[in-house]
């Protein structure tokens, strides 16, 4: 059974990015992180039927970079994907984006054409569930996560907190299951494109 390592970002000391909007005359906050966990608890169901599945933390749990690398490592994971909201100083900024690492460590270079692929295929299986949301493409970055996991490894920013629209989109429950649905399908199509991987 494939070995499947999601890492929802942030989490516990540490919110990630802050949204806000005005309800009912007040100020709401929301929080990167408790959008992260919601959505990889979701795909974690959908995929623990098909594949062995490990979240990098626990719902109001601090992990750092650190801790989820070394877990995804010690599990010899095939496949790690770290899910995020983006933020922007902009509130104009919004849409979805995918990164695979940009400059792999000695040793590590084999896993970059898969980590391309499995990135490209995410962003292809969000076009066809979200066709008039903003596509950013695919890109590269030397994250933590994505630079020092043994296996391929992508980061996914899935809408900006900081847009209206998008947080509109994240606080809905269905759209929510959509994107974890998406996520899903992405990963079996990863592993029917490279079963020996």
């Amino acid at each position: 059974m494939k070995i499947v390592v999601i890492d929802p970002g942030h989490g516990g000391e540490d919110p990630g990015a802050i949204g806000k909007r005005i309800e009912n005359g007040q100020e709401k906050i929301y929080k990167e992180a408790d959008f992260t966990w919601d959505i990889s608890r979701k795909l974690w169901g959908l995929l623990a039927k098909e594949y062995s599945v490990f979240l990098t933390r626990k719902e109001r749990e601090t992990k750092s970079l650190q801790e989820r690398v070394l877990l995804t490592n010690r599990l010899s994971a095939n496949l790690f994907l770290s899910v995020h909201i983006n933020s922007a100083s902009s509130r104009q900024a919004r849409g979805y984006e995918a990164f695979c690492v940009k400059t792999p460590i000695k040793g590590y270079e084999k896993y970059y054409p898969y980590s391309q692929k499995f990135r490209d295929i995410i962003i292809s299986e969000l076009t066809k569930e979200f066709p008039n949301w903003v596509n950013r493409g695919g890109k590269e970055a030397n994250f933590y996560v994505l630079k020092f996991t043994s296996c391929p490894s992508v980061l996914v920013e899935l809408g900006f907190i900081s847009n209206e629209k998008d947080l509109e989109l994240l606080l809905k429950d269905e759209i929510r299951q959509k994107l974890a649905l998406t996520l899903k399908r992405s990963i079996d199509n990863y592993f029917t494109l490279f079963r020996k991987r």
